[in-house]
């Protein structure tokens, strides 16, 4: 009985080891690579359409980047569903507001499909995309350099604005030091 327990033990452990490293794989390489695809052939969008979606969100606690949600104006979120595999892990149908915590997932690519309603005309048109979740850290905790090099690759929320698009870099990136900077003035 004992060497049933152990090897069970064991067999759980290298499945965990195995699923986390994948998972990580995945982040490191295939996360923050693609940008959404508007599906529908037929709608008509007016010159002050503007819409912008991250590619990744930060849930850990921070204030920042804490939902994944579109951005920008002229139109209104009909549908939102969030994927893992064919897991629906979110469907704004549920909720009052279109936005998504990562509340119960873990670490890793999400894909979404969402329904926009176009204000000025009423057009429907459909969008796919994938998003990262990182909840890397928590609040206080220092990200590993790695993991923070990937997350600072990305779009994130709070660099976006709701007119201009991606305007500035992410408050959860460090501004690197430049380098033998002549700080005299001379």
């Amino acid at each position: 009985m004992l060497k049933i327990i152990a090897r069970l033990t064991f067999l759980l452990a290298l499945s965990a080891i195995i699923s986390a490293g994948c998972t990580k794989k995945v982040i490191q390489e295939d996360c923050c690579t693609s940008e959404y695809e508007i599906t529908t052939q037929n709608y008509v969008l007016p010159k002050d359409f503007k819409l912008f979606i991250p590619q990744a969100f930060t849930p850990n606690g921070d204030g920042v980047n804490e939902q994944f949600r579109p951005i920008g104006q002229g139109w209104t979120v009909e549908s939102m569903v969030i994927k893992k595999g064919r897991k629906v892990v979110y469907d704004f149908s549920e909720h009052l507001d279109p936005f998504w915590t990562g509340s119960d997932a873990n670490d890793g690519k999400y894909s979404y499909e969402i329904t926009f309603r176009v204000k000025a005309n009423k057009d429907l048109f459909d969008v796919k995309g994938e998003v990262c979740l990182f909840r890397y850290g928590s609040k206080g905790e220092e990200l590993p350099e790695i993991e923070l090099d990937k997350v600072c690759e990305c779009i994130m929320p709070d660099m976006i604005h709701d007119t201009a698009g991606v305007i500035y870099e992410t408050v959860e990136c460090p501004v690197k030091p430049i380098e033998d900077a002549d700080t005299t003035g001379a």
